[in-house]
């Protein structure tokens, strides 16, 4: 229905989206479809270069009149498979993407004079069940190593999900278990400041000490984050069953990248 309402001159897939009755669907309505920053794991290659499967995969990628790797190794996969690709034509959609403007200046000010007010920092980036036990330990023997409340370190921790209020309070648990002073980012004023009003710097909590971990329970603030302090933790690779995530947006950021 969607296909005879919109009437779309061609159809983009991206990466390793495979459908096939979309792809069929298309194909019977006539829309051209490409296939760009294409990729296989090496799993999903090995699978499909299986005798008898190896058809079934090259049929599959016929439907795409364009087929755009990501990079060499994916077009001789591809290749492997009968698939013609683009020659010599490569692109990495996640390298191309230029990055997220920094976030104003002024803003940028104000979180450093009421959050981080010159302490050594580091940032928790995607964290997941069982990650902040592990976060929240290490960051509990750096804090117990400062002689002094304005030299202990602050830990930046964006949870996976920070949207979840559940998952949220989960990661902000792990860390008050510790022993840790914990507080939300929704506690300050950030978002008027952000707004460009008022001209007044955000408010700092009650607690006369600086808390040691600031836990993010709002959206598209991680470049205002990770422009905080120059040391990120890419999660997700702490514990088992995820496989971890991009590293790019710090590593675009400046931010020296470390993955477990």
């Amino acid at each position: 229905r969607f296909l005879s309402a919109w009437a779309p001159d061609c159809g983009v897939f991206v990466e390793s989206e495979l459908w096939p009755a979309l792809l069929h669907t298309c194909s019977t309505h006539g829309v051209p479809l490409a296939l760009v920053s294409a990729r296989l794991s090496a799993r999903s290659f090995s699978l499909w270069s299986r005798p008898g499967l190896s058809a079934v995969a090259g049929a599959l990628l016929s439907y795409f009149e364009l087929v755009i790797p990501q990079c060499a190794e994916q077009s001789q996969r591809f290749a492997r498979l009968g698939v013609r690709v683009a020659p010599g034509c490569v692109a990495n959609l996640k390298w191309c993407d230029p990055g997220q403007a920094a976030p104003p200046a002024k803003l940028q000010a104000a979180f450093a004079q009421s959050v981080v007010q010159g302490r050594a920092a580091w940032v928790a980036l995607s964290t997941h069940d069982g990650e902040d036990v592990l976060l929240a330990r290490a960051h509990e023997q750096l804090v117990s190593r400062a002689a002094q409340s304005s030299a202990r370190p602050l830990l930046i921790v964006i949870p996976r999900h920070g949207n979840d209020s559940s998952r949220v309070e989960r990661a902000a648990g792990a860390y008050r278990e510790r022993g840790l002073t914990v507080t939300l980012q929704s506690e300050l004023e950030l978002a008027e400041l952000s707004a460009g009003s008022p001209d007044r710097a955000p408010a700092t909590p009650s607690d006369s000490r600086p808390s040691d971990v600031y836990v993010c329970d709002a959206i598209g603030q991680v470049q205002l984050l990770l422009r905080a302090c120059k040391l990120v933790v890419v999660c997700g690779s702490l514990v088992e069953g995820v496989g971890g995530h991009n590293p790019l947006e710090p590593m675009r950021a400046g931010c020296a990248v470390i993955i477990g």
